[in-house]
């Protein structure tokens, strides 16, 4: 558009119309709000609005918006401003819009581009205002659009993360929480070398967090809402190094804090960020503080009326229910969460002429549609298949727990945000720790597991149902291995688990007072009981309280782990099982290789 044409004027009279939109029901209360803007956000992306201003900011950032003698041209400026802004201000409210905004050609690389270009002169305070204005709203943008799980992908292809990582320096606080906010969503196991290079990023963070608790009027600090720090925070806190960083700068107090204000979008992100925490056994045990007040907290909040809220207190109280069993104060509470009606026999079959076992399918909901066509054709083919949608009832966790307790075999039906949902990671953990058979199912194009999916998938051939190929040569496979598995015997004894404290859990044949050398072989190790693992530790001088919830299993795994994929080893030592001095690593190593087979 010329910058006098009819035409950039009819566009600035819209951008106008469309931005006082956003602030019609200005005063009314928030979830009114928020419902009105989603409501005209699914509009905008019915109609070509979004594409249209996406492309007139590719077009103003590329061509530039100042004359040859560096003046800023308002007629070009201020459209650019607007267009962003409207963009923004749905986006915020509506992850429709941010699906389409990325999906626009072209528009999140000249994003990247222009972030790319205005580092160097922010960094050292040197853009003019106008460039700074551009700068914060491009930020905020990719903010909005890295909150979308289906965006995420296409950033890291994009390389975000090198563009956002700079600007964890920048002199503007602003600028510093936006790209930590960024990062915690587009990032997840690469994000513990992102802090350990800069360690001050979590008490920053925590800082801001805390003042904004504070802020009793208006609930922020340096413009974030204390809502928006604890999503950042329970983004974060998806990856397990992550986790303890939080914790050792003082967050759980302030997730406590948070918790009751009595604010339920509030609520909803300090309750699921303790749910996400709670599946480290080290910070369970700080989350048992009577006088930190978690469990009674979560207690009392598990009767929300709030579906959210209710459903987080009640997924953390269950990760955390052998703790709560093992100790005086919440027993009874402990045992309740502990007890699964039985239903089936160990080493059962699974098609529906016998009387025994089904085949549960853990799922993220987004990809319901595809897995209920793989639920009526397993049906179609004999098997019993439990599925949430048909089977639940009562408690949901106690509901998932016996399904997974009464399954001969579970489907992980995996993608980012199974990985990303505790609800996903309490089914996924709760079928490995019961040793079920699992079945991969991919439902993500390109994704590949990591982290504790990883680990828990390992290396199982999967079933690839992300649309790549025709269903009905993916579901033909399936059916082919679950008649596979119903001809044998598909449960074992029950896998020991470092979250069960006091209890050995003894495969058949084997006893607790069986020494460490009496047994030989792959099967063996996998069959040690609590008290042989603490046989071995000692005899190749290693901590018991460091490594005392490790299991047989687990240390079975890492042996072979080192001996098929050394690199992957020694990183899972080092991120996952937590040993970062040289001597410890050797004396691990040195015990591993002398297990006798």
């Amino acid at each position: 558009m010329e910058n006098n044409s009819p035409e950039l004027e009819s566009y600035i009279k819209t951008l106008r119309r469309i931005m006082c939109s956003a602030f019609a029901l200005r005063g009314a209360p928030m979830k009114v709000v928020i419902d009105f803007r989603r409501g005209l956000g699914l509009m905008l992306t019915e109609s070509p609005v979004i594409p249209i201003l996406c492309k007139a900011v590719i077009e103003t950032l590329v061509t530039g918006y100042r004359s040859e003698d560096g003046k800023v041209q308002s007629r070009l400026y201020q459209p650019l401003k607007r267009a962003m802004l409207v963009l923004i201000n749905y986006s915020d409210y509506s992850t429709q819009v941010a699906e389409e905004i990325a999906s626009v050609p072209g528009f999140m690389e000249c994003v990247r581009d222009k972030l790319v270009e205005l580092c160097p002169q922010h960094m050292e305070s040197k853009l003019k205002q106008n460039d700074t204005m551009v700068l914060r709203l491009l930020f905020m943008l990719v903010h909005n659009c890295a909150a979308a799980d289906n965006n995420i992908q296409l950033l890291n292809d994009l390389d975000y993360t090198k563009v956002m990582v700079p600007y964890l320096e920048s002199k503007s606080a602003l600028m510093r929480l936006t790209a930590i906010a960024v990062l915690a969503d587009i990032v997840d196991e690469n994000m513990r070398d992102i802090l350990d290079t800069n360690p001050r990023i979590i008490q920053f963070l925590m800082k801001v967090f805390d003042k904004a608790l504070a802020n009793s009027t208006h609930r922020r600090h340096l413009g974030w809402t204390a809502r928006e720090t604890a999503r950042t925070i329970r983004r974060l806190s998806r990856n397990d190094v992550n986790k303890k960083k939080l914790v050792e700068h003082g967050v759980l107090p302030l997730l406590v804090k948070q918790t009751q204000t009595g604010d339920e979008e509030e609520q909803t992100e300090s309750v699921g960020a303790l749910w996400s925490l709670a599946f480290n056994a080290e910070i369970q045990e700080k989350m048992m503080d009577p006088e930190l007040g978690v469990i009674d907290v979560l207690n009392v909040e598990q009767m929300s009326e709030n579906a959210a809220v209710s459903r987080a207190c009640k997924g953390t109280l269950w990760t955390m229910r052998e703790q709560l069993k093992a100790s005086d104060k919440y027993k009874d509470l402990g045992e309740g969460l502990c007890k699964i009606k039985h239903t089936t026999k160990p080493g059962t079959k699974l098609l529906s002429d016998t009387d025994h076992g089904h085949v549960m399918i853990s799922y993220q909901w987004d990809c319901q549609p595809v897995l209920m066509k793989v639920r009526d054709q397993l049906r179609s083919s004999g098997f019993r298949v439990w599925m949430d949608i048909d089977d639940m009832g009562g408690s949901t966790l106690q509901a998932m727990a016996e399904a997974v307790e009464n399954s001969a075999v579970v489907l992980v039906c995996f993608s980012q945000r199974y990985k990303d949902s505790p609800n996903c990671r309490a089914e996924a953990e709760y079928a490995f720790q019961k040793r079920k058979n699992i079945v991969p199912l991919l439902m993500q194009q390109s994704y590949h597991a990591d982290g504790w999916l990883g680990l828990i998938i390992g290396t199982k051939l999967f079933h690839d149902m992300s649309g790549k190929y025709s269903f009905e040569s993916r579901i033909s496979r399936l059916i082919k291995e679950l008649r596979r598995l119903s001809d044998s015997k598909v449960d074992g004894p029950p896998a020991p688990t470092s979250k069960q404290k006091g209890v050995n859990y003894l495969p058949l044949g084997v006893t607790a007072d069986k020494p460490l050398g009496d047994h030989d072989g792959t099967v063996a190790v996998r069959e040690w009981t609590q008290d042989s693992v603490a046989l071995w530790l000692d005899e190749h001088q290693l901590p018991r309280e460091r490594f005392r919830n490790m299991t047989g299993r687990e240390i079975d795994f890492l042996r072979n782990l080192r001996n098929e994929a050394p690199e992957a080893f020694y990183k899972v030592l080092i991120d996952v099982v937590g040993i970062h001095d040289l001597p410890t690593l050797v004396q691990f190593t040195e015990g591993l290789q002398n297990i006798q087979l």
